[in-house]
């Protein structure tokens, strides 16, 4: 698993803000294609790790994230990029 480290700021958050209303957290989004054969190979091979269609989110971002977790991470990542590179600006 990787560190809880804000996919969008790269903030760092404790264990003891992780998944608590009004925290930051780890978000599950819909596995895509490539996602999928990777999740598999991971069973098969009895490997443990990050999975590739999980991302943490600290609790600026962690309610967006979850809004559009029935996309794929990559896809996702771009929306939200783009939504706060935008607010960051204005």
């Amino acid at each position: 698993m990787r560190p809880p480290i804000c996919e969008i700021c790269d903030v760092k958050f404790v264990d003891d803000d992780l998944n608590q209303q009004g925290h930051g957290g780890l978000v599950e989004f819909k596995p895509s294609v490539e996602d999928k054969e990777v999740i598999a190979i991971m069973h098969v091979k009895g490997w443990t790790g990050h999975p590739p269609n999980m991302g943490w989110f600290c609790k600026l971002h962690i309610e967006e994230a979850r809004a559009i977790r029935h996309l794929p991470l990559r896809q996702a990542m771009v929306i939200l990029r783009k939504k706060f590179s935008t607010e960051e600006e204005g």
